[in-house]
């Protein structure tokens, strides 16, 4: 949550040079972290240090492929509830430690058009 009390967000693979997707969830209240662009270079990836420092009180992380969520990340981001990875599959993404913190997890394949639940499970 944000100084403000809305539910904070970090975009930490931003995809989309529009960033209209983060927009529309900042015009609803949503404090939305604008993490590293793939369009800017060069393009420089998360270590799980930085993440964990930068998802500091988010309830969500939404990115691109490549930076690992790991158990250790799931661990140090207790309010963390969702992860929404951009592309096809989920492979950078801990599912088995996502069911163990009750973490929603989803990935958007096909051009960001549909998008698919990998976890579902609480505690």
């Amino acid at each position: 949550m944000s100084a403000q009390g809305l539910p904070s967000v970090l975009a930490f693979e931003r995809y989309d040079p529009t960033d209209a997707s983060l927009n529309w969830l900042r015009e609803r209240g949503v404090n939305v972290i604008f993490g590293n662009a793939h369009w800017e270079m060069p393009f420089k990836r998360f270590t799980e240090d930085e993440l964990i420092a930068k998802a500091h009180g988010c309830v969500a992380l939404m990115g691109a492929s490549g930076t690992r969520i790991t158990r250790r990340v799931m661990h140090s981001l207790p309010d963390l509830r969702y992860i929404s990875k951009y592309g096809i599959g989920v492979d950078s993404i801990d599912i088995d430690a996502a069911t163990e913190h009750g973490i929603l997890v989803s990935s958007t394949p096909n051009d960001f058009k549909s998008s698919r639940s990998a976890s579902t499970r609480s505690p």
